[in-house]
């Protein structure tokens, strides 16, 4: 599928614009497959960090900006783990109260001065796709970006808190709305951080969850005046598995027979890995077991 995937943009000679807010270490496995059609626009608070990303990377841009709601200078926190840096201050007293580990990794170990901008401000080109994990400033962020997201349609992917982990943070309560205004959907929501509670027992227990990972899409093309920039929109729905919906925008809005082939042919292959998985499960479940304990449809 990555393969047709590329070979599609090409022939169409499109490129995805993928901008990385939080892009500490490099870009998904799944965005790797695609890279020879990827343009990578980064941003990366720490100075150190955006120093390695562009000596690894040199066909990318990372910037040396964070990305706010303003053009301002603002105190970055520096933490034992540097992926949770931030430029909000941990909570201590709100993340004391969970196992050690997680309390840890946020003790400031320095403060920094960096440059924030406004993503509006800053990027000039169509963004296909928004990926923002940056620790507590997603809310400022998209604030930042109000014109680039209401005139294109990018799909965005964000990590969020529940709670007050960095203290002031917006969490998602606040996060929803201001992208459902913009016209974006959630497409999805899943944890992406629980903790325990500290406590002097040892018990079985559940976990309070404390993040979530949210994708949002745009509800409305009919803004959107470059049918490119739809078509980008649809292939990456597709690409994340949100194949009925891409189908569904292209009926309505574009009604490309090519993309509409591309995306019909994908479902069938990924149909009939589904039940090659199917059948080689049962096969090994009669091998190894004697006869299945259910029955697995077709």
């Amino acid at each position: 599928m990555i393969k047709r995937l590329n070979s599609f943009l090409e022939n169409k000679d499109l490129k995805i614009n993928y901008v990385d807010v939080g892009a500490r270490d490099d870009i998904s496995e799944l965005l790797k497959k695609i890279q020879v059609n990827l343009n990578v626009y980064g941003f990366e608070t720490d100075p150190n960090e955006n120093e390695l990303l562009n000596k690894k990377f040199p066909n990318r841009k990372y910037y040396e900006y964070g990305l706010w709601s303003s053009k301002k200078n603002l105190e970055l926190f520096v933490t034992n783990d540097p992926s949770s840096s931030s430029l909000y201050k941990p909570n201590i007293s709100e993340n004391s109260n969970y196992k050690d580990s997680f309390h840890d990794n946020r003790k400031i170990i320095k403060q920094l001065k960096v440059n924030v901008v406004k993503m509006d401000d800053l990027i000039k080109i169509s963004p296909d796709f928004i990926k923002i994990d940056t620790q507590g400033s997603e809310y400022e962020i998209i604030r930042g970006a109000i014109k680039i997201l209401e005139n294109n349609c990018p799909l965005i992917s964000l990590e969020t808190w529940t709670r007050d982990v960095y203290k002031g943070s917006p969490t998602f309560e606040k996060i929803i709305p201001i992208l459902t205004d913009l016209g974006y959907e959630i497409l999805d929501m899943e944890l992406c951080a629980a903790e325990k509670h500290k406590t002097k027992h040892v018990v079985q227990s559940k976990q309070t969850v404390s993040g979530y990972e949210i994708v949002f899409g745009r509800k409305n093309l009919e803004m959107i005046g470059d049918n490119d920039i739809k078509l980008k929109y649809i292939l990456l729905l597709d690409l994340f598995g949100y194949r009925d919906l891409a189908l569904f925008l292209n009926e309505k809005y574009l009604n490309n027979s090519d993309l509409e082939s591309y995306i019909l042919e994908n479902g069938k292959l990924i149909n009939n890995l589904s039940v090659l998985i199917k059948k080689s499960f049962r096969i090994f479940q009669q091998r190894i077991i004697g006869e299945p304990f259910f029955k697995i449809s077709d």
